[in-house]
């Protein structure tokens, strides 16, 4: 598929108010919340550290919906093609399917998209970023260069994932 096919399927403006997420977990509610609070003290990046299968894709897409459905663009920036494709199967699951994703040939690349689901890779390669609000990093402990030299300059708000 192409970006001309995802313009037909994502004509009107995306909606992301009709998502369905699993109730949270504590772990989740209570990271969310903190998430939160660090915003309000004025904390622009944050780290979530939790181990495998605690949830931390589900809590990334929860934090890029509270985003969305204000208004804002949101990039969910991951290091490896299984991570990325996983990510995106996840956010459709979820009711998160306007999205697109920034990788080499990918059939769902949709630059107009509020959300978007990047391969590191592709952005370093490419040496661009899409506009954004808030980036979500999985994987964070990678510390690649792409993202760690990005987050300095930008103005968006950072929550970094990581075991």
């Amino acid at each position: 598929m192409s970006a001309i096919m995802n313009r037909r399927l994502f004509d009107d403006a995306p909606n992301y108010a009709s998502t369905c997420f699993p109730e949270a977990r504590p772990f989740q509610q209570a990271a969310h919340e903190a998430l939160r609070q660090g915003f309000r003290e004025g904390h622009k990046n944050q780290l979530i550290m939790a181990p495998t299968g605690a949830g931390k894709t589900y809590l990334g897409h929860r934090i890029a919906h509270e985003a969305l459905i204000k208004g804002k663009k949101v990039v969910f920036l991951c290091d490896r093609t299984t991570l990325i494709n996983q990510t995106s199967k996840t956010a459709d699951n979820y009711g998160l399917s306007a999205h697109g994703i920034v990788q080499a040939n990918h059939w769902r690349r949709a630059v107009d998209m509020p959300y978007h689901i990047a391969s590191a890779q592709t952005i370093a390669k490419r040496g661009f970023w899409p506009d954004a609000d808030v980036i979500i990093v999985d994987e964070a402990h990678t510390q690649l260069k792409v993202w760690t030299e990005f987050l300095p300059k930008t103005k968006a708000a950072c929550i970094g994932l990581s075991a």
